[in-house]
């Protein structure tokens, strides 16, 4: 009995934490509307580009929505069926999936969430099952390249990876332990690049090209194959201009240009099985070959032959097995394309001799079993395409500008061969644009993308004109007025909405149903600050000469005014001595730094940092002489003085620290910390007890923490964490009781949690951050009360919330608020009435809005905007008058302002132990 009660300790107390994270009900707060203030729906392209693949009977795909950005999605082929997988970047960032794959099971892809930059990515087709693989570069960094070099291979996949010019080829199974490097490929002197992969008969193909650009002639590129060992990876032979054409059975075909043009080429794999199919072109012409398909084993391909147009030829993978089997210019056709296997026989299109319609023919590899199936289908001939479904074959065939592009289906037969549905271009296409594109098979219907009213959307079709029809409108925005930049002033909030469809607006709001737009100013700030009760803001370069320069308001009409008519773009705002300093531009001196007393009198600009004009720009039609600027930025406070890092030479080189009081004599560099033309870009800079702690680097240290009094000889290296050049790069620095927190990067991967009272002896690392022994990297943080909330990532528990009271003991995980390694990307961190606010997805609700108080107990989901799975993205949380503001979108109204009731929230949050001692959770 003595050791039960420890056990069960020990149990609760590893379990706690995901207890709390499930078992603590929602405040469920009324989130109410505050206006529709956009309410004119408008649609735009949500499938410009279709990367695709099929996964388990559903179609996956990169599709844009107004709100969520480009993202994952999939659809079963039905309206209800077709749904976001995932927001891999929460909110209107672009995930941006690329180089869809399906190997072992799964699709793999490159993508990236805005924490660990463009890496490997992997889905089952659900969202619990959908990851990152791997942080193939540690951190921010990217991984891979938007187009991503993958293969299929067997159950795996082969992919490029490393740093260019030294190209490493990688597989994976789609688990972290299973993604590992394969073989690494010597760069040589200039560096090589891979730009092709295949798969054939147990080995994948791919070419390497050197990048000795100066060499002449170009060094050829190289073909390679691998059984995937190093031993079993062995050059093939010169590739020039080579392209993947498929394969069929054991062998590989590709095109590549050798003495007599481009033709087909075949391998086995080895040295000796790799060589051209034959010069199809007789002398210097090219036949320019087509997409292999492959039917009972045999190789089917088009290409332009000796005098007998585009034929269909059929190849065993050797030179003497490869023949002209249809001639592309016999029996009324003129030209074989679209080649598509259908009912154990060959299908291809053709034009008539004039090439005003296109014909539909079947084929068994010989001419005299070819026949003509349909001819003279309606659209004037374009790109045409077909695929097969089911019982069905589909052709999509696109007219030039000014014909009508048409969807037909067949079974194979003439009666049968009928048109579905004509389409529409759009304003503007290019002639020989596709409209009808990206035909795949889902079971026995099509998917494929069209264009209409609504854009270019997902549709589908069973082979009926009845059951052609749009999938979902994706891109389809219900009204969104999409406020942003919301800012409170007394017991108002000013925002920046667009009433109708880009034309935005200043508006402001005192309750829900009490929105009004504010006429005068400009329409859309780019930033607010903040001096006693008024906010300051300007509008862009180029606004109409009545809201042109810098503004005033107090959340109303007659409380808006103008301060200065030349100051416009104005942003790092930061209040010192009564005055509020910050960065703008005007015609005459470009970027630099202005104060203001919130008067007109009292607003100007301090100093021209660096004078005069640049020279005129351009060759053909030369640009206005531009102003050079020292564009100000990182300014922070300290007592009545503002410090920032500025540049000192004409194009904006030479970023160092400078100060001032306000005046144009009193405004100087304090120190150059990198000697010469070089930059250290001091950033990060916090005020503590009269001095200034900022990140700054130089050649030998790197990147690294400094300290300054505010005078040149009392500016230093205060610790150099990461001894050499590469440095550790602190960033996101924060005051907190009598210390400064802050991320730097390890010798090991990942970001550790530092502290610094200002002197070397007293910086010290508080953590590590890891979990499950994997590396975490820090995204957004907020000071809460005497904790720091920061978001951290890490490969094995995912984005999650964290905080931190400055001691070892006090920091660690918030809560798992979605357990495993998908993460709740919390995100729009905000603090109102010492309470944090943040966007997070749970896993069953979608990302909706959270409170937390600092403590596991005190954190819940505070309401389900956008019901169930769906998300509101709610975001620019700020507490102004009775309510808390933010901006949420939901089916029915786009993206509007929402609000909370302050006071309800305040009784209803638990708040234990706001500033005591914080116990983090143990994990096993």
């Amino acid at each position: 009995m003595r050791n039960v009660l420890p056990l069960a300790a020990i149990l609760l107390a590893v379990l706690a934490p995901a207890l709390a994270a499930r078992g603590t009900p929602p405040l469920d707060l009324e989130a109410v509307p505050v206006a529709d203030l956009n309410a004119t729906p408008a649609s735009g392209d949500g499938l410009r580009d279709f990367d695709r693949v099929v996964l388990g009977g559903r179609l996956l795909f990169r599709a844009r929505h107004p709100q969520l950005g480009a993202e994952l999605w999939a659809s079963d082929g039905t309206a209800p069926g077709t749904g976001l997988v995932r927001d891999l970047c929460p909110g209107p960032c672009d995930g941006g999936p690329r180089g869809l794959v399906v190997a072992g099971g799964r699709a793999f892809f490159s993508a990236t969430d805005a924490v660990f930059g463009r890496e490997l990515w992997a889905s089952d087709g659900t969202a619990a099952g959908t990851g990152l693989v791997r942080d193939l570069c540690p951190g921010p960094c990217d991984g891979l390249d938007e187009q991503p070099i993958f293969a299929a291979w067997e159950d795996r996949l082969v992919f490029v990876a490393g740093e260019p010019g030294a190209p490493v080829l990688w597989q994976s199974d789609g688990s972290r332990a299973g993604t590992a490097p394969l073989l690494a490929l010597d760069p040589g002197h200039f560096g090589v690049a891979v730009r092709l992969l295949a798969a054939a008969g147990g080995r994948f193909f791919f070419v390497v090209d050197d990048l000795c650009g100066l060499c002449d002639p170009p060094p050829p590129a190289q073909l390679w194959a691998s059984d995937g060992t190093p031993e079993g990876t062995e050059r093939l032979g010169p590739c020039r201009l080579c392209q993947a054409l498929g394969s069929a059975g054991e062998i590989f075909y590709y095109a590549a240009q050798g003495a007599l043009g481009t033709e087909p080429w075949a391998s086995d794999g080895t040295p000796q099985g790799t060589g051209p199919l034959g010069d199809l072109c007789p002398g210097f012409c090219s036949s320019h070959p087509s997409a292999v398909v492959a039917v009972d084993g045999a190789a089917y391909f088009a290409a332009s032959g000796d005098g007998g147009g585009r034929s269909l030829y059929a190849s065993d993978g050797s030179q003497r097995g490869t023949r002209r089997a249809v001639a592309g210019d016999a029996g009324g056709r003129h030209g074989v394309r679209a080649l598509t296997a259908f009912q154990d026989a060959l299908f291809f299109a053709s034009s008539s001799p004039l090439g005003d319609a296109v014909s539909l023919w079947s084929s068994d590899g010989t001419e005299a079993g070819t026949r003509l199936v349909r001819d003279g289908l309606r659209s004037f001939a374009g790109a045409v395409a077909m695929a097969a479904a089911g019982e069905r074959l589909f052709v999509a065939v696109n007219g030039p500008r000014g014909r009508t592009p048409e969807l037909w289906s067949s079974d194979g037969s003439g009666p049968r061969t009928r048109r579905l549905r004509s389409f529409a271009r759009p304003p503007g296409s290019i002639p020989i644009e596709p409209v009808l594109e990206g035909l795949t098979a889902l079971g026995d219907r099509l998917l494929f993308k069209a264009y209409d009213a609504a854009g270019f959307e997902p549709w589908v079709s069973d082979g009926t004109a009845a059951g052609t029809a749009r999938l979902a409108d994706l891109d389809h925005d219900p009204g969104s007025s999409d406020p942003r930049r919301l800012a409170a002033v007394g017991e108002v909030v000013v925002m920046v909405a667009e009433a109708a469809a880009g034309e935005p607006a200043l508006w402001y709001a005192g309750a829900p149903g009490a929105a009004f737009e504010l006429p005068i100013g400009p329409p859309a700030p780019p930033a607010f600050g903040r001096l006693g009760t008024a906010l300051i803001y300007s509008g862009r370069p180029g606004e109409a000469a009545e809201r042109r320069g810098l503004w005033r308001t107090d959340g109303s009409f007659f409380g808006t005014r103008r301060l200065a008519p030349r100051a416009t773009a104005a942003r790092g705002f930061v209040e010192a001595g009564g005055r509020l300093f910050f960065s703008a531009y005007d015609d005459e001196a470009g970027r630099e730094l202005w104060s203001s007393d919130g008067s007109a009198a009292g607003s100007r600009r301090v100093a021209d940092l660096v004078p005069g004009l640049s020279e005129p720009g351009g060759v053909i039609l030369p640009e206005p002489p531009q102003p050079h600027s020292s564009s100000p930025r990182e300014l922070v406070a300290v007592g009545a003085e503002v410090y920032f890092a500025a540049a000192s030479a004409p194009h904006g080189e030479d970023v160092e620290l400078w100060s001032s009081d306000g005046t144009e004599a009193g405004t100087e560099r304090l120190a150059d910390l990198c000697p010469g033309p070089c930059s250290s870009s001091p950033g990060d800079l916090v005020q503590l007890g009269g001095r200034l702690l900022f990140a700054a680097g130089e050649p030998q240290s790197g990147r690294e923490l400094w300290v300054s009094d505010g005078t040149a000889a009392g500016t230093r290296l205060l610790a150099d964490l990461l001894p050499g050049a590469a440095g550790s790069s602190p960033r996101r620095l924060a005051a907190l009781g009598g210390r400064v927190l802050f991320f730097a990067r390890s010798a090991a991967g990942g970001d550790e949690l530092w502290a610094s009272d200002g002197t070397a002896a007293g910086t010290v690392r508080l953590h590590d951050l890891r979990l499950d022994g994997s590396p975490a990297w820090v995204g957004e943080s907020v000071r809460l009360g005497r904790r720091l909330v920061f978001v951290a990532a890490g490969e094995a528990r995912g984005v999650e919330p964290w905080v931190s009271d400055g001691t070892p003991a006090g920091t660690g995980l918030l809560l798992d608020l979605r357990p495993g390694p998908a993460g709740s990307y919390p995100h729009a961190l905000a603090v109102a009435d010492g309470l944090l606010l943040f966007a997070a997805d749970d896993g069953e609700h979608g990302f909706e809005p959270w409170v937390s108080d600092g403590t596991a107990a005190g954190t819940r989901l505070l309401a389900d905007v956008a019901a169930g799975a769906a998300s509101s993205l709610p975001a620019g949380f700020v507490a102004a008058g009775d309510w808390i503001y933010f901006t949420a979108a939901t089916a029915v109204a786009g993206r509007e302002p929402w609000a909370l009731d302050r006071r309800t929230l305040r009784r209803r949050t638990v708040r234990r132990l706001p500033y005591g001692p914080f116990v983090p959770p143990r994990w096993p």
